[in-house]
């Protein structure tokens, strides 16, 4: 609804007559008809309306009344003495002629058959009559998108359901400001229905009837018919595609062509212009109004990149399966087919705002849980979580050594280095030795240290990482991999506590505690003789499995936080959090990378974000879409695939 004009052109293109003649041709058919309707201090109103017409607008007006008998004979007379148009009152059937302007009889009903006026008798009992809401409900029925209503002043809501109906056949329809009504129950019932184009004064609204019957757009039964805008013409819709692809960079020649058309219509109605041609010759001048255009025809696109939190419902009345799940993909929150009633839009609505409140919430929660949430640098409060932590406390203050199985990704790491600082020798140093990084040569002198001249290119005696752990923790990490010769070895360090570097005579003790991870089935390679059965019972006498985070997706919110905050600190940039549409595309994924991968893509996200929320094209690969790609062929996408 607006609160102003909707401007349209004045000037109505091969229809009028000799310059300075004020008289319109009319080419015949049923004119444009305005259902008129008002009640307690109407009469008035509509008086104002009248006195501010132009002589020749080439619109029929019907005014629809609650009259009673005594005002039967008045009415005619009233109005023949407000207008130069001849003033009728509808006895039976009335055929409906430009220039006229028709009343309903008292104690009628009045409907539009064709272009005929035709009136019946009153179905309903005094009091009850709903004459404006019948008329208009004719009125949209036969005209279409042609049909105009009006609520001008009167108590009740008598008009609003008529209003509506002109609405949904796409008709134009007006309520007087209810500041200027002597009784304002009717436009005000309207108006807050959602019924109502335009909020205007009598004589506002009588200006821009004169501007809308003067535009093709609404001025003819079909726009096809109204305009060569729809007329195909191929060299001057080439061009417009070329203007918006060397401004965007976006080949709209794949795009559809009513939704562009619509889109067209809709712009060169605002810049009072009828002719294609006349638009594009205004489009090579006007930078501006190409943007406009363009911002216009990707609506939705060009909301979800200012505002990736925005929540669009869109509206249609031309409902298809593969448009909605396209809007959908596209970000939509969600997709309503006309008619819609004002009370479910309103519902909706709602319930949007009510997630959006919720969404805001969230987020203050999830730093709280995120704080709360954190075990030793892990975050995670599902069960499995919470288990692995009352695990980690119960073993830390007594294990020597200990295993941790998982897959890779899951954050074994971390669950070592929390042990570490759970257990006896946090004060000590924590030291990790991939295992599947060392040369299997060098891999007893890595763990154990050697001595000078013990082998080829052993200038000075070494200590080992037992040696150097000593007194800590040494975290062995992916030990599955270890050769099974150094298996043996490192069995004996374990049972006795002494190293004996490569080339050395004697031992020496060391008090260290050692943690072994591994994402292979050690079962699987003692059963292939790839690893040593001993070194595996030795290892597991305490296991503790890391969880997949497949396994955990209820953790999903709180590690995308701690991740967006890392990463929005790192970056110095201030990112609130990740939108819906974008939570729900994580949600969806099934994580073989476990959280590294999580990690990662919240990485890359917060590093491409140009807002302060983190949407879905802001994601790396398959979990985004570009909104300019250009769609496969036989694709009916608008502008390229996008998933949510």
């Amino acid at each position: 609804m607006e609160k102003g004009p909707r401007k349209f052109a004045k000037q109505p293109a091969g229809k009028l007559g000799p310059r300075g003649s004020g008289e319109r041709r009319h080419s015949g058919g049923t004119p444009i008809i305005v259902g008129i309707g008002a009640s307690a201090g109407g009469l008035e109103a509509f008086i104002q309306l009248l006195s501010a017409l132009p002589r020749d607008t080439g619109m029929a007006f019907v005014l629809v009344q609650h009259l009673e008998a005594r005002h039967e004979s008045m009415l005619t007379d009233l109005l023949s003495k407000a207008t130069r148009m001849p003033v009728t009152e509808v006895r039976r059937e009335t055929r409906v002629e430009p220039n006229h302007l028709y009343v309903i009889r008292a104690n009628t009903d009045l409907s539009l058959v064709g272009s005929v006026l035709r009136v019946t008798g009153r179905k309903a009992p005094a009091g009850h009559h709903l004459p404006i809401d019948h008329f208009f409900r004719s009125l949209a029925e036969i005209q279409g998108a042609r049909a105009i209503g009006v609520v001008l002043s009167g108590t009740a809501s008598d008009g609003t359901l008529g209003l509506k109906a002109i609405k949904v056949a796409g008709g134009i329809t007006f309520a007087q400001e209810p500041e200027s009504a002597k009784f304002d129950g009717m436009p005000k019932s309207a108006i807050v229905a959602g019924c109502v184009d335009f909020v205007l004064p009598p004589a506002r609204i009588a200006k821009e009837l004169s501007h809308i019957v003067c535009h093709p757009y609404v001025g003819l039964s079909t726009l096809e018919k109204a305009d060569p805008l729809f007329a195909e013409k191929g060299d001057e819709w080439n061009r417009l595609f070329k203007l918006l692809g060397d401004a965007s960079g976006v080949d709209f020649t794949f795009y559809k062509k009513p939704t562009i058309k619509r889109r067209v219509a809709r712009r060169m109605a605002v810049r009072k212009v009828e002719r294609l041609a006349q638009y594009l010759k205004y489009l090579g001048s006007h930078r501006d109004e190409l943007d406009d255009l363009y911002n216009d025809i990707l609506i939705l696109e060009r909301i979800m990149e200012v505002d990736p939190a925005t929540d669009v419902v869109l509206m249609t009345a031309h409902y298809s399966v593969e448009s909605a799940v396209e809007a959908i993909k596209k970000g939509a929150s969600d997709y309503l087919t006309k008619p819609v009633s004002i009370g479910s839009l309103r519902e909706r609505i709602g319930k949007l705002v009510e997630e959006a409140r919720k969404w805001q919430r969230s987020l203050q929660l999830e730093d709280e849980l995120r704080t709360n949430s954190e075990f030793e640098g892990i975050v995670g409060r599902s069960p499995q979580m919470w288990e692995m932590f009352s695990r980690i406390r119960r073993v830390a203050p007594h294990y020597r050594s200990l295993l941790i199985s998982g897959e890779t990704g899951t954050g074994k790491d971390l669950v070592a280095r929390a042990i570490h600082k759970l257990s006896p020798v946090a004060a000590g140093r924590y030291v990790v030795l991939n295992c599947s990084a060392v040369v299997e040569t060098l891999f007893e002198s890595e763990l154990f240290g050697h001595v000078k001249g013990s082998f080829t290119g052993a200038t000075h005696d070494k200590p080992g990482l037992f040696e150097h752990a000593h007194g800590g923790t040494l975290f062995l990490d992916e030990i599955g991999d270890m050769p099974f010769a150094t298996q043996a070895k490192l069995l004996r360090v374990l049972q006795d506590q002494e190293v004996q570097r490569v080339g050395a005579l004697s031992a020496h003790k060391v008090n260290v505690h050692v943690i072994a991870a591994t994402n292979h089935n050690l079962r699987a390679a003692v059963a292939e003789k790839r690893f040593r059965e001993d070194l595996y019972y030795r290892l597991s006498m305490v296991e503790i499995e890391s969880p997949r985070l497949a396994d955990r997706k209820e953790d999903l919110p709180l590690l995308e936080r701690h991740f967006v905050a890392r990463f929005a600190a790192q970056y110095g940039k201030e990112i609130r959090g990740l939108t819906h549409r974008a939570q729900i595309r994580l949600s969806q994924h099934s994580w073989p990378g476990n959280v590294r991968e999580l990690e990662n893509v919240i990485g890359h996200a917060a590093m491409m974000t140009m807002s302060n929320t983190i949407d879905v094209q802001d994601l790396p690969g398959e979990f985004a879409y570009s909104f300019r790609a250009r769609p496969t062929e036989g694709s009916r996408s608008f502008v390229g695939h996008r998933n949510p």
